[in-house]
């Protein structure tokens, strides 16, 4: 699915997923051997680095059609530690939920999603302690997560080996834009 000209990363990880922050810096070496560094921005950048298996749902050629169009397109990327569970259900634009550990921001995009196919991306309105609002209206089911979406990018090459026909591993490294 496209949003805004982002491909949408619905791609459930394995449990080496982690986020990670940095400053991008640009670093100066001088002919007496010191070094100087210089902030490149004022803001932390994101990355985000997981493998992902092949299943019944996640099948490879899917994964691979995806990743194909991030390679070529930027992505809206999950925040997958900052995943809420959603306590309201049927057609709403307020999704009740606990964000005061998630990092939802007000203009960044929302991902409520069930499965692997059953997802709703909206940008996000406003936030209080134990809800989200979001642009356009969505339809809830019982069970669906929330999670605040990121824009992001391949970092380098992704990577994947197959086991069988039907089983693979993808070794997948995002970085955020900003």
């Amino acid at each position: 699915m496209i949003k805004d000209g982002f491909i949408i990363l619905n791609i459930l990880p394995a449990d080496d997923y982690t986020e990670g922050e940095s400053f991008s810096t640009d670093i100066f070496n001088a002919l007496d051997g010191t070094e100087k560094r210089a902030k490149k921005t004022n803001t932390l950048k994101r990355t985000i680095s997981y493998s992902a298996y092949t299943t019944e749902e996640q099948t490879a050629d899917t994964l691979e059609e995806i990743l194909t169009y991030a390679l070529k397109y930027n992505c809206l990327h999950p925040l997958w530690f900052s995943e809420a569970k959603i306590q309201n259900a049927g057609s709403a634009t307020v999704i009740q939920c606990d964000t005061t550990k998630s990092d939802f921001k007000v203009g960044n995009y929302a991902l409520a999603r069930r499965d692997f196919y059953t997802f709703y991306c909206e940008k996000i309105t406003a936030i209080t302690d134990n809800s989200v609002t979001l642009e356009n209206s969505v339809t809830l089911e019982e069970g669906m997560v929330i999670l605040p979406l990121i824009k992001a990018t391949p970092d380098k090459s992704l990577s994947y080996n197959f086991t069988t026909s039907r089983f693979s591993k993808w070794q997948l490294n995002f970085k955020e834009l900003l």
